[in-house]
């Protein structure tokens, strides 16, 4: 189980971040899980510094789009280190 889920009754106003991002991260690979949820939780926290009160749909969207960049900078990495034969 990923740390911030684990501890989220600890993180004061973050607590739904957290649990948004770790239903968000499901698919993911685990040694990356607790990486990917620590930049969704800090994406909506600058979103909702931004614009104030955030609806829990705009919130998914922002964890989708930084799950969308995980998966491109894995492909990314994948294409850099491809053996020739």
């Amino acid at each position: 189980m990923s740390y911030l889920y684990e501890h989220r009754d600890g993180l004061d106003g973050l607590r739904h971040f957290a649990e948004i991002a770790y239903r968000a991260t499901y698919g993911t690979r685990p040694p990356d899980r607790d990486d990917l949820e620590q930049d969704i939780v800090i994406a909506m926290m600058g979103i909702a510094l931004r614009r104030g009160d955030v609806e829990e749909a705009y919130l998914w969207g922002i964890a989708r789009m930084q799950i969308k960049r995980y998966w491109s900078k894995k492909a990314e990495e994948a294409k850099r280190y491809c053996p020739l034969y």
